[in-house]
C-alpha cells in the first residue's frame, strides 16, 4: 500500500503545488488591484461558501467517495452510487441558487450590511456551485483510484480560474466582481470537461435506493463537517465582525502564505483516504499508517521552521508591505493547518461508520475554536485568532486519536503528541518573547 500512496501522493501534491502555485503567482494581483476592504471581503465570502457547501448536499460527496472506493471490482454498482449522488448534489445547490436569488438583497445585509452589494452575493453562490461540483468529479475519480485524471481536472480547474479571473480583474477592470466572475466562468468550464470524462456514469439511471443508503451514512457527517470547517474558518468570521474588513485582509495573506507548506497535505490525503478503505482489512495497513504519520509529523516541523525563516520575505514579495503584519501570523498558522490535517491518519470512526461519534467531535472542537477566538481576539488581537485555532487544532487531533483508536488502532511513538506540544508552547515563545 505505501508503494501505491507515495505515487499516487506524488500525482496530488503535483496538482496540489500548481493550484497553489497559480494562488501564489495571482496573489500580487489579488492584493495589489483590490483594496484592503476588497480582498477581505473576497476571502471572508469564501468562508462563507465553505461552511455552505458542507450543509447543502449533506455531505453527500462523502459517501460517493466511500462506496465507490469499496467497490471497485463492480463498475455497475459504482456507476449507480455516482450517478445518484451527483445528481442530488447538482439539485440541492440548484435549489440554493434560486434561494440565493430571491433573497439576496437580506442576504447582502446580512453579510456585507450593504444592500447595494446584492451582485456580489448572487455570483458568489455561483461559485461556490461550480466549485463543488468540480471538487465532486475528482472526488469522484479518486474513488475509482484514477489519480491522474483527478490530478488532470484539478491542474485544468486551477489554469481556467486563475487565467480567467485576471483577464476580467486586469483586462476589463471589473474589481471584486470581476474576480468572482473569472472563478465561475473557469470552475464551469472545468466542470464540463468533467461531466464528459464521468458522462457513462453520472448518465447512469438514479436509484432512490441508493440515495437513501449514502443519506445514512452522510448526513451525520453534516454536523461533524459543520465542526470541521468552522474549526477552519470561524477565525475569519470572528476577526471579521470584531477587528473588521481591513485585518481580515491581513490575516487572509497571512493564511494563504501558510497554507504553502500544505501541498504535501493535499497530497497525503487525496492518495491516503480511498487507500485505506480500500484495503484497511489487511494487516499491514494499520503498521503503514503509523510509518506515514511519523513521516508526516516530520514534514510539518520542516514546514513550519522553513517558513520561520522566509515569512517576512514571502509577504513582501507576494502581497506587499502593507500587508507586513502578516509575517508574524504565518508559522502559527503553518503549524495549525498542518495539525489540523492529521486526522487523516486516524481513520477508524470511518471506517466502523461511526458518523455520529466523529459528529460529536467535531462539534466539540468547533466549540473549543469558538469559545478561543472570542476570548482571545480581543486580549492579542490578529494573535488571538492564529493561536484559537492551533490550540484547537491539537485539541481536535487528540480527540480523533482517542476515539479512533477504538475502532481500528494505529501504532504510535510515544514521543509524537509530545513533540506537537512542544512544538506549540515553542511558537508561542517565538512570537512574544
Amino acid at each position: 500500500m505505501i508503494k501505491r500512496f507515495f505515487k499516487d501522493s506524488a500525482l496530488y501534491s503535483l496538482a496540489s503545488l500548481f493550484t497553489k502555485g497559480i494562488g501564489f503567482i495571482l496573489l500580487p494581483i489579488y492584493t495589489r488591484v483590490l483594496t484592503k476592504e476588497e480582498y477581505g471581503t473576497y476571502d471572508y465570502l469564501n468562508a462563507i461558501g465553505a461552511i455552505l457547501t458542507v450543509m447543502v448536499a449533506l455531505e453527500i460527496s462523502q459517501a460517493i467517495l466511500c462506496y465507490v472506493a469499496e467497490n471497485q471490482e463492480d463498475e455497475n454498482t459504482q456507476a449507480k452510487y455516482i450517478a445518484t449522488g451527483f445528481w442530488f448534489t447538482v439539485g440541492c445547490y440548484s435549489l440554493i441558487i434560486v434561494l440565493g436569488y430571491l433573497f439576496r438583497d437580506w442576504l447582502a445585509v446580512l453579510l456585507l450590511d450593504d444592500k447595494s452589494k446584492s451582485e456580489i452575493i448572487l455570483i458568489s453562490l455561483a461559485v461556490v456551485f461550480s466549485n463543488a461540483m468540480v471538487y465532486l468529479s475528482t472526488l469522484i475519480f479518486r474513488a475509482k483510484l484514477q489519480s491522474k485524471i483527478s490530478t488532470l481536472i484539478s491542474a485544468v480547474s486551477a489554469l481556467f480560474i486563475g487565467s480567467i479571473s485576471v483577464l476580467f480583474l486586469l483586462y476589463f477592470e471589473w474589481g471584486l466582481f470581476g474576480l468572482f466572475t473569472g472563478q465561475l466562468v473557469g470552475g464551469v468550464l472545468s466542470f464540463c470537461i468533467a461531466c464528459y470524462l464521468l458522462r457513462r456514469n453520472i448518465f447512469h439511471t438514479p436509484s432512490l435506493l441508493k440515495l437513501k443508503e449514502m443519506l445514512v451514512f452522510s448526513a451525520p457527517l453534516v454536523i461533524s463537517s459543520i465542526g470541521v470547517v468552522l474549526a477552519l474558518f470561524a477565525d475569519r468570521v470572528f476577526v471579521k465582525e470584531m477587528l473588521g474588513l481591513d485585518d481580515l485582509a491581513v490575516y487572509s495573506v497571512a493564511l494563504r502564505i501558510a497554507g504553502a507548506v500544505s501541498i504535501i497535505v493535499a497530497g497525503f490525503q487525496s492518495a491516503l483516504a480511498p487507500l485505506i478503505l480500500a484495503h484497511h482489512k489487511d494487516k499491514q495497513t494499520s503498521k503503514d499508517i503509523a510509518r506515514l504519520f511519523h513521516i508526516y509529523l516530520v514534514f510539518t516541523l520542516g514546514g513550519v521552521l522553513l517558513l520561520a525563516g522566509a515569512g517576512d520575505m514571502l509577504v513582501l514579495l507576494l502581497a506587499g508591505e502593507s500587508y507586513s503584519k502578516s509575517s508574524s501570523l504565518t508559522v502559527v498558522l503553518c503549524a495549525a493547518i498542518l495539525i489540523q490535517n492529521g486526522y487523516i491518519f486516524f481513520p477508524g470512526m470511518t471506517l466502523a461508520k461511526k458518523t455520529k461519534l466523529l459528529a460529536v467531535v467535531n462539534i466539540i472542537g468547533a466549540c473549543v475554536n469558538l469559545c478561543l477566538n472570542y476570548l482571545l481576539i480581543p486580549i492579542l488581537g490578529l494573535y488571538g485568532a492564529a493561536y484559537a485555532t492551533l490550540l484547537s487544532a491539537l485539541f481536535v487531533l487528540s480527540l480523533n486519536v482517542v476515539c479512533s483508536d477504538i475502532f481500528y488502532p494505529i501504532p504510535k511513538n510515544k514521543l509524537s503528541f509530545p513533540f506537537l506540544l512542544s512544538l506549540v508552547v515553542s511558537l508561542y515563545f517565538i512570537q512574544f518573547v
